[in-house]
């Protein structure tokens, strides 16, 4: 889990350099958005983290079409988990992520404890 939490810094650090392209740097923080410690399998999630990371360091170029997918992927599988029901196809990413904090803030409110977004 610290691996991942440190990967997971990294990229949030990285992603906003503004010598970073624009796309880079939003798949940065749909990235950073997504809590290590919610996720089904830790070892997909560094994987993807230390993908990223590679492709931050200085002449690399991050595959922007691979890791928005493996990101959509590991978010639909949350998604899925959480509702009990598989995302509209219009969803994207973002939508997602977006409605897994909605819920974990109204499970804070209700005084449940959330199990989504961070």
């Amino acid at each position: 889990m610290q691996t991942a939490k440190a990967l997971r810094k990294t990229i949030a650090k990285k992603g906003k350099s503004a010598t970073r392209d624009f796309r880079e740097r939003d798949l940065s923080s749909l990235f950073k958005r997504i809590n290590p410690e919610e996720v089904d399998n830790i070892d997909e999630y560094n994987t993807i983290a230390q993908s990223l990371k590679e492709g931050f360091k200085p002449n690399q170029v991050v595959n922007l079409e691979d890791a928005h997918n493996s990101l959509k992927d590991m978010v639909t599988k949350m998604y899925r988990n959480e509702f009990n029901v598989n995302p509209a196809q219009a969803h994207t990413t973002s939508d997602m992520l977006d409605q897994l904090e909605q819920r974990k803030d109204e499970d804070k409110t209700n005084g449940r404890i959330g199990s989504v977004g961070q």
